[in-house]
């Protein structure tokens, strides 16, 4: 069933429009919602929150391109499906990418991020791994704690890498 798995990582994030990145860290991972907060004591539950608005609200600065999330009041939350960009992968992960999947029930919106092929492939922070990016814009400054709602089908099937901006897996 899903589940809300808070990662350790956590980020120092400034104003201003920055990238998030998914990428593979294991095939057949599973995940529908992200949440951002600097609140470091929520813990999201059922469906989380409802998806942040996206996409050139005049009263965000810098003002954002069609497609970026707005952070509001510390939080940030996007439905997996809805990224930026996604980026197949590439050297030894050539086989692999993200795809959008309804198969299991109860994902918010119906629809949720799943890396295929799942052959128990798993990618030890390598840039070559699928990846997925979400442009966001921030209006609070601090520290950012990650939430991921996702399936976690086996010890080999649900993990991933988080990344801003190009930086470190």
């Amino acid at each position: 069933s899903w589940e809300w798995v808070k990662s350790p990582q956590t980020y120092d994030l400034g104003t201003g429009i920055q990238t998030f990145q998914i990428y593979m860290r294991e095939d057949g991972a599973q995940i529908d919602k992200i949440m951002l907060t600097t609140d470091s004591g929520y813990t999201p539950t059922g469906t989380g929150p409802a998806e942040s608005s996206s996409g050139g609200e005049p009263t965000a600065t810098p003002t954002p391109v069609p497609g970026t999330f707005i952070e509001s009041g510390g939080q940030v939350v996007m439905e997996t499906e809805h990224f930026t960009a996604k980026v197949n992968g590439s050297g030894d992960y050539i086989t692999h990418s993200w795809t959008v999947n309804n198969v299991e029930t109860g994902a918010s919106g119906s629809e949720y991020m799943e890396t295929v092929p799942d052959n128990d492939i798993v990618a030890i922070a390598s840039p070559d791994a699928p990846l997925l990016e979400y442009d966001m814009s921030f209006s609070t400054p601090g520290i950012y704690y990650i939430w991921i709602r996702r399936i976690a089908l086996g010890g080999a099937s649900d993990s991933i890498f988080t990344a801003f901006n190009g930086g470190s897996q």
